[in-house]
């Protein structure tokens, strides 16, 4: 039974890793639809049922699918939407089964699970490192721009977040076998590579999942805290601080980088859209295809006559605001805090990992990645899948 389980931990680990390595749509339909499916009846087999997921977790997720759902009536880009909020519950589906997929496993299993998942994490994401490469240069040669003033920095920063998102559980599995030495000569070398890249966020966020996991392995109950309280604080003012940005940032005396700029022009222009309708919103996935209403990007570098949105408003509460409308806001804020709170349930030991990995989401959502990027969200179950194998691990060990 021990060997049987195992290979299906095997198989789940190579599903999870594959779609975090696909990023390109007629590839990742395909590969989220697979393992998805795979996934599914690979824990139905291994719990004869599917196993129970704590209640108040699913009915938060469900209103959020549900609202989400509803709001394809009046979106936008209505086929996108519905592909999309597939991939999405597929994915919820599996978040909600891993406490209790991981929670059979004997002590040897979680161990030889934790080995697979972190080891291949690692070869995945110089897979996906790769295949984002080779995906800038493809998109800006058809396009006629010169990618290489962007390569490699650029194409450094999607894999540079999901390396930074899973290090702090690799430093916890390290911690636990005495290697400390190993774990700081990581952090070295992950704090190098981001300096590499173009990305603020990816830096900033590394830089944030450090003094949390410092701070943590004192003060779990302080960093939550003060994590709800940013949470809470975003919901209220994210709108009114996206207004003020971007004249500020003009305004200023010092030099500012085009893509800050351009970062506060997006703000700026969804802020504005979100009060055309705020309380239901535009409709799930409809960030790519608002109206400019004859405005122009004045920071874009290419394709200005498109949106102003490139492709989403590298901030989660204003996107969730564009989309979902204040209901959606809401329901999303209302699910990542009980996620929050649910840090607290985790061995001692697990928590530094854990709300590390939860602020560096934080900061890349403030920043950088859309709502419902596929390759992210996945990049995040993978994360939970370790931190979760690692909880069980940690409460083995105790008994």
């Amino acid at each position: 039974m021990a060997d049987k389980i195992s290979q299906r931990f095997l198989m789940v680990m190579i599903a999870v890793m594959t779609i975090i390595c696909g990023i390109k749509p007629a590839l990742l339909s395909h590969v989220i639809l697979v393992a998805g499916l795979l996934l599914v009846f690979i824990w139905r087999d291994v719990r004869g049922k599917f196993a129970p997921t704590n209640p108040v977790t699913t009915i938060l997720l469900g209103l959020v699918i549900a609202w989400a759902a509803a709001s394809l009536q009046w979106t936008l880009l209505p086929a996108r939407g519905m592909y999309d909020l597939l991939l999405l519950t597929i994915l919820s589906v599996l978040a909600l089964q891993i406490p209790s997929g991981v929670a059979h496993l004997a002590p040897g299993e979680a161990d030889k699970a934790l080995k697979m998942f972190i080891g291949f994490s690692l070869v995945s994401i110089l897979i996906f490192l790769m295949d984002v490469h080779f995906n800038l240069i493809w998109q800006r040669t058809l396009n006629g721009i010169n990618w290489s003033a962007e390569w490699p920095m650029a194409a450094i920063s999607r894999s540079g977040f999901c390396l930074v998102l899973l290090f702090w559980s690799i430093a916890c599995y390290a911690c636990r076998r005495n290697m400390h030495l190993w774990v700081f000569f990581l952090w070295l070398v992950v704090g190098a590579s981001l300096m590499m890249t173009n990305s603020a966020a990816g830096r900033l966020s590394f830089a944030v999942g450090t003094v949390i996991f410092l701070i943590a392995s004192r003060w779990p109950q302080f960093i939550r805290i003060a994590m709800a309280a940013v949470l809470v604080a975003g919901l209220g003012m994210a709108i009114p601080a996206a207004e003020a940005v971007q004249g500020l940032m003009e305004g200023s005396n010092h030099k500012i980088n085009n893509s800050f700029l351009h970062r506060g022009e997006i703000w700026r222009f969804t802020s504005e859209r979100i009060k055309e309708k705020p309380i239901m919103g535009w409709g799930f996935d409809s960030a790519r295809a608002i109206p400019n209403e004859g405005q122009i990007s004045k920071y874009q570098g290419y394709d200005r006559m498109k949106s102003i949105i490139p492709m989403h408003p590298h901030n989660w509460f204003l996107h969730a605001f564009l989309e979902l409308g204040i209901i959606g806001a809401v329901l999303l804020t209302a699910f990542w805090l009980w996620i929050l709170a649910q840090t607290s349930r985790l061995h001692l030991s697990v928590q530094p990992a854990a709300l590390s990995a939860y602020g560096v989401a934080m900061v890349v959502a403030a920043f950088s990645i859309g709502l419902w990027q596929t390759w992210w969200l996945s990049a995040l179950l993978f994360a939970a899948i370790i931190i979760q194998l690692l909880d069980h691990e940690a409460r083995c060990a105790r008994q």
